[in-house]
């Protein structure tokens, strides 16, 4: 399998044991987990690849390939897109366009169409395309070089089950918890930088603010978003990539 990086998308490459690792995430905080996986013999287990990412700390998606292995893996909520295909021995890309050339995948999938359609979106790993497949929330892949066989599989899936015998109260100590965890990675995370939060017609940016405002050495600035100004400028990003 060949891997394909656009490096356009802010992706970055590094050497940690015997893999070079390619990626996209805050580096400090994805090293412990790249050092576990690095430190696995041989062709790593979907067990033990499972048993480590199923604690992924952060937002990010990762390509890294040793002699004996490729394994590639996005975090529980797929923030950063991957793309593969098992067409002509196969390739792996942060990019859909690239691996779509790469690999003369040209065809419309007809099926994934109509569901864009009537859904708004494609669900599962197919794609617009015949042959390119995308990575699905907390999924990785392992690949053995030596024959070039392809395990793709979840590691992680949202399952959530009623709890009963819990108060209102409960539960707003606990959304209370979590908001401040969350709150509290983007500060450490900021580093002192400027933090900007955007207003949306939600409420979940005004209860980030709300938080912010609980930290008195948190430097932060508040705007409006103009949608009609954010739409033309993404129409206009779109129109320059077509």
């Amino acid at each position: 399998m060949k891997i394909i990086i656009d490096n356009n998308s802010k992706w970055e490459t590094t050497q940690v044991g015997d893999y070079l690792v390619h990626y996209i995430g805050l580096y400090k905080e994805l090293l412990p987990l790249l050092k576990k996986i690095s430190d696995l013999e041989g062709v790593p287990q979907k067990e033990s690849i499972d048993c480590l990412l199923d604690k992924l700390p952060m937002p990010s998606a990762v390509i890294m390939e040793s002699k004996q292995s490729i394994i590639a893996f996005t975090d529980h909520f797929r923030c950063y897109p991957l793309f593969y295909t098992t067409v002509n021995g196969g390739v792996i890309s942060n990019s859909a366009r690239k691996l779509a050339k790469i690999s003369s995948l040209h065809n419309w999938d007809i099926l994934s169409a109509n569901e864009l359609m009537m859904a708004g979106y494609v669900t599962g790993a197919d794609t617009l395309i015949q042959g390119l497949r995308q990575f699905q929330t907390g999924e990785s892949m392992i690949v053995n070089k030596g024959d070039n066989r392809i395990n793709v599989s979840r590691y992680y899936r949202y399952s959530p089950a009623p709890e009963e015998g819990k108060s209102d109260d409960d539960w707003v100590e606990e959304l209370d918890i979590i908001m401040n965890g969350v709150t509290q990675r983007m500060i450490d995370r900021a580093n002192g930088r400027l933090i900007m939060a955007p207003l949306s017609a939600g409420l979940d940016s005004r209860l980030l603010v709300c938080n912010y405002t609980k930290q008195d050495t948190v430097i932060w600035k508040l705007f409006r978003m103009d949608l009609q100004v954010i739409g033309r400028h993404v129409v206009l990003k779109l129109s320059q990539n077509v």
